[in-house]
């Protein structure tokens, strides 16, 4: 075996190289850099809390994240009350209460992520079933078998409101307009959500550092979350 500094320096790192080392027994092996790379995260040493994924609610275990299709598309997520490392994330989890945004990203797949709002939430013995309405991200697909980070988005400053269809928040004769007042002294962004916990999109027709209208073209029951 040559010196190490008479080999030459792999530029471009893929995961595919090799590295040299010991097993248990003491016999030399060859170590995939992938293979590491998914030990470091199933040990929960990235950072966050970890998770690994499955499609199918009937094999779920702990240590899992349940979801389907594309992460833009996702109405539901499954989250266990112990990450990939068996640790309890029982006091996480019960911060993400209705209205809070979170985060589900790829790991290492650093540019699959989405954010969510969470609109209900139901807790089992060994998981969190939440539903959710996406809001923003990179429109991948969930990866069945894979590693994913989930975080909460913290905000600033929020207001959360719920109205009703006869409310005297709404003005107009058709299209109508819904004004809330929120006092957060910021030109704030806005979430809607119809009673059927479906995001509403309408039209910002005036934004101040205090309030907030949107046109619709009809009325309706919700919630606004304002940050």
């Amino acid at each position: 075996m040559g010196r190490i500094s008479s080999y030459k320096l792999d530029a471009v790192i893929s995961g595919s190289e090799k590295l040299l080392g010991s097993d248990s027994d003491g016999s030399t092996v060859n170590i995939s850099l992938n293979d590491v790379v998914d030990f470091m995260h199933s040990q929960g040493v990235s950072g966050a809390n970890i998770f690994k994924s499955t499609s199918q609610t009937t094999q779920f275990t702990l240590g899992n994240i349940q979801a389907n299709g594309a992460l833009n598309n996702v109405s539901s997520l499954i989250v266990s009350k112990e990450n990939i490392a068996g640790q309890s994330i029982v006091d996480v989890l019960n911060e993400f209460t209705i209205g809070k945004r979170i985060k589900l990203f790829g790991i290492p797949h650093t540019g699959q992520f989405q954010r969510y709002r969470i609109t209900n939430s139901n807790s089992q013995t060994d998981r969190v079933e939440f539903t959710v309405s996406p809001l923003s991200g990179s429109h991948s697909s969930f990866l069945e078998e894979s590693y994913y980070g989930l975080e909460l988005v913290e905000d600033d400053k929020n207001f959360n409101v719920s109205f009703s269809n006869d409310t005297n928040l709404w003005s107009g004769i058709g299209p109508y307009v819904l004004t809330i007042t929120h006092n957060l002294d910021k030109n704030a962004t806005v979430d809607i959500f119809n009673s059927n916990a479906q995001k509403v999109i309408g039209a910002i027709k005036n934004n101040t550092l205090n309030s907030i209208q949107v046109e619709f073209t009809s009325k309706f029951s919700g919630t606004a979350y304002i940050n």
